[in-house]
Parts: structure tokens; C-alpha cells; sequence
């Protein structure tokens, strides 16, 4: 496995401040090799100094856990830079970026809506239209690093399709809706479902504690520390500085978005920073090979931290860690991958480590891709904090929350949903992300909520029952 450190904190720890690169490679007997470049040769007795000076620096000095431990084993992180450019006032996806999508499949982009649209085209013709398609999109769009049409207006491509294929007015009209509504599923199922709980029947609910999770409610001092991971088996290639600055500027806002909406007595500041990891194979997506406690998350984690409590789990010493150190009520990991595998938050039965995964892109059923977005991050992070799904599909109409700790887990139950006519349109419902906005059973979820009317919020109520 290979890392990659960057930071100006190395100070503390003997180094001269600046930007420092450590490469570490851990073969299948646990030896580690490393590999120190200077200007001038150094001696061996200078190599062997600076491996042990490291080992001294990366292995904790006793098998107890306690605070001391938690704040001596922390990766060196870049600070989150702020973006140069901010987007609209209201932090809303433009249009155009609904819009935008990129295409390199063009036979299977025809064979799904044929099928789908039901157009009757053979193999033959379909051979025939993709070439004609793939010209257009050609003389019409450039192409990124990875092969893929760059397509800024969803449009023209249905437009050439029409021509293409001599729709007629009806015949488009319908692959046009179609189109829509199906781009609008995908755009849900990108964003897996967390959990779903049996629908309330009994007054009550167990008890969550707070302690268990690392990112228990949005309050206070929250730290957001940002894994860009690679995978030694990828067909997008590794993460590219203008993708990554693209993605943090996106989670950037995306966290802003939430603190903006939060109430004074929240007293929220956002701080966070960033890491980049590599991990050997290849990225399931939602699956136990990615969160699983040998999955590539802990085999990330593993590489920023020790096993410090023993549970086998490296995500949640990694997040106590800087719980620690940065005297933070909460704490995120928030995992970003450079492939199309979809954005997913982790309930509390994956670990004490709040975490999730965000994809750089989504996947449309036809092929075709969409860049994730400011408001996809949002909507993951507010996950973690205890809110639940509320557009239609989601069956988390009055159920509490099991992503919410104590007492708003036991309190609340959603009482915002995309089926009921009179909904709030919200962050957490809306398909397209058109809306930015944290519905009241969402804010009651994480903490916002002000169950006896007391002028206090949950958070900091001690008797929010009244």
C-alpha cells in the first residue's frame, strides 16, 4: 500500500516545515520498506537513524488506550483549502450542471433506450447509429482523460438522437419524459439507501448514546477529515489535482450549506482536512469489501493510525484521534473515490466512526455519467448526523431514526416526505438537488429540535422532554 502525506505540521515531530512526501509499502510478511530522497547521498547509518526515528513515530508506546494514545497517532493532513470561486448565494446546482453529462459508450447508450423506448432496432442499425452518434458527439464535444464525451447540454445529444434515428415528434416528446424520469431514479439509487427500520408501532424506541458515534448531532467544533482514495485496480486512474480540488471545493460548500442553516445556539464551526491514500484491489461499491472490517476503508484507515483499542476497527481510532486532538464534538470520515460507485453513508452498526463514501461521478442506467455535486455531499453528511431519506421511494415516512442518538432518536419521527402533497422540498428529498434547504424533521433529527418549547435546542437542553 502505498501513502501519501502532505502538511506544514511535520515541525512538530524533529522535520523542517514545509511539504513533506513518505512512501510506505507493507508486503504480505509486514515488512516495511521505505525510501527517503534527498539532494545528497545519505550514509547507511543515516538511513537506519531516520527508519527507527519513524518507527518511533508511527507505533504507539503502550498497549493501554487513553486520551494521550488517541492524540499521538494522527496522519499528517493538508488543511481544507478554501475555493477561490463560490457558486450561487443559495448554494443551489445551476441548471446547467443538471444538464451535464458524459458519454463513451455510445453502442450501449442505444441498446438501453431501444430497449427501454421499445424503437425495434436490430444489431445492424444500432452499429449503423452509434457511428453516426459518436460523430456527432465528436465534432460537437471534447473528450477527458478518460475517454468520456464531455456533454455541457443534455439536450443537444437527445436532439441529434431525433435526427439520427427519425423519431417523430411523439416518439421524442416520450424519450424526452422517459429520459427525465429515469435520470431522476438514477440520481436516487446513486445515493444508496442507509437503513430502513419497521415502521414505529410502539411509543419508544432503544436508547443511542451519544458516545457512540463519532459524529453524534451537527453542534459545536465539528472536523471533517477528507480520504481521497486510490485503487491499485481502477479503470478512472488515480485521483487528478484539478478532480480533488474540484470535490473539496464541492464538500466545501456542500458542509457550509448545513452550518449556514444551523440555529446560533448550534454554535457550529467547520474545520476539516485532507489525506490521500492508496489501497491494493479494486472498489465494490456498497458492499461489505469496501466497509467491512477488512474492507478497503479500514485497510485506508490502517494506513493513517494503529488498531489502538483492540476492536479491530482502524476508522474509529482514526476518528477518536482527531476527536482528541481537535477538541471536536464531532468527527467524519468522509471517503472520496475517483470512479462512478455511488455515494453511501454508514449507520452505527458499521462502527463508531461516522463515515461515508462519494463518488466523483454518478452512474445513468444508459451509461452515461453526471458529476457528483454540492448538495450530494450535503445530503451524505446530514446522514451522519441522523437524518433520514424523504423523497418517495424511501420508506421513512413517521419511522424514527436510527442514524439519530439520544434523545431526538427516541423524540422525533419523520414527518417529511416527497409522497405526503404538502411536503417540504428539501436536501434530503429532492432527486435533483435543486434544493438545498434542511426540512424540520431533519433538523429535529440532528439536534436542532425544540421538543418542550423551552427556548433551548435538544442538544444542549438537559431536560429536552420538558
Amino acid at each position: 500500500m502505498w501513502i501519501e502525506f502532505q502538511s506544514a505540521r511535520l515541525s512538530k515531530r524533529g522535520f523542517s516545515s514545509g511539504v513533506a512526501y513518505v512512501s510506505a509499502m507493507r508486503n504480505p510478511s509486514n515488512e516495511v520498506k521505505m525510501n527517503f530522497t534527498k539532494k545528497n547521498h545519505m550514509g547507511l547509518l543515516s538511513l537506519i537513524t531516520l527508519i527507527l526515528m519513524f518507527a518511533v513515530i508511527i507505533c504507539p508506546v503502550s498497549a493501554t488506550t487513553n486520551e494521550n494514545d488517541f492524540d499521538t497517532n494522527l496522519p499528517v493532513v493538508v488543511s481544507t483549502p478554501i475555493p477561490s470561486v463560490a457558486p450561487d448565494s443559495e448554494y443551489r446546482i445551476e441548471d446547467s450542471e443538471n444538464d451535464k453529462i458524459s458519454l463513451k459508450d455510445v453502442i450501449r447508450y442505444l441498446y438501453y433506450w431501444n430497449g427501454k423506448m421499445k424503437w425495434g432496432l436490430s444489431d445492424e442499425n444500432i452499429n449503423t447509429y452509434s457511428s453516426s452518434l459518436e460523430q456527432f458527439l465528436a465534432d460537437s464535444f471534447s473528450k477527458d482523460e478518460n475517454g468520456y464525451y464531455v456533454i455541457d447540454n443534455y439536450s443537444s445529444i437527445q436532439t441529434a438522437l431525433k435526427n439520427i434515428l427519425n423519431l417523430d415528434i411523439d416518439e421524442y416528446e416520450l424519450f424526452v419524459k422517459t429520459n427525465s424520469e429515469q435520470n431522476k431514479l438514477d440520481r436516487i439509487n446513486y445515493h444508496n439507501s442507509v437503513q430502513v427500520q419497521s415502521a414505529t408501532n410502539v411509543p419508544l424506541l432503544r436508547t443511542i448514546s451519544a458516545d457512540s458515534q463519532s459524529a453524534p448531532y451537527a453542534y459545536g467544533n465539528v472536523y471533517y477529515l477528507y480520504i481521497f482514495v486510490n485503487f491499485a485496480t481502477s479503470t478512472d486512474g488515480d485521483w487528478t489535482n484539478a478532480h480533488r480540488n474540484d470535490a473539496l471545493s464541492d464538500i466545501y460548500y456542500g458542509t457550509l450549506n448545513i452550518k449556514n442553516q444551523a440555529p446560533t445556539q448550534a454554535n457550529m464551526v467547520n474545520n476539516g482536512g485532507y489525506v490521500t491514500v492508496t489501497v491494493t484491489g479494486s472498489n465494490p461499491g456498497d458492499a461489505s469489501g469496501s466497509w467491512g472490517s477488512t474492507g478497503w476503508m479500514e485497510r485506508a484507515a490502517r494506513q493513517l493510525t494503529t488498531d489502538i483499542n483492540g476492536n479491530g476497527r482502524y476508522t474509529d481510532d482514526l476518528a477518536e484521534s482527531y476527536k482528541t486532538s481537535q477538541n471536536a464534538n464531532s468527527v467524519m470520515l468522509v471517503f472520496f473515490t475517483h470512479d462512478d460507485k455511488g455515494a453511501y453513508a454508514l449507520g452505527p452498526d458499521k462502527g463508531y466512526a461516522d463515515k461515508c463514501a462519494v463518488s466523483y461521478w454518478g452512474l445513468y442506467a444508459d451509461g452515461s455519467r453526471f458529476d457528483a455535486s454540492i448538495n450530494s455531499y450535503e445530503h451524505e453528511v446530514l446522514h451522519l448526523y441522523g437524518a433520514l431519506d424523504e423523497y418517495t421511494i424511501a420508506p421513512t415516512y413517521r419511522i424514527q431514526s436510527d442514524l439519530a442518538v439520544s434523545p431526538m432518536h427516541e423524540m422525533y419521527i419523520n414527518e417529511n416526505h416527497e409522497s405526503e402533497p404538502n411536503h417540504q422540498h428539501s436536501i434530503m428529498c429532492d432527486q435533483m438537488y435543486s434544493y438545498t434547504t434542511i426540512s424540520l424533521s431533519t433538523k429535529r433529527f440532528i439536534g436542532w429540535g425544540d421538543k418542550d418549547n423551552d427556548g433551548l435546542i435538544d442538544v444542549i437542553d438537559s431536560t429536552p422532554w420538558g
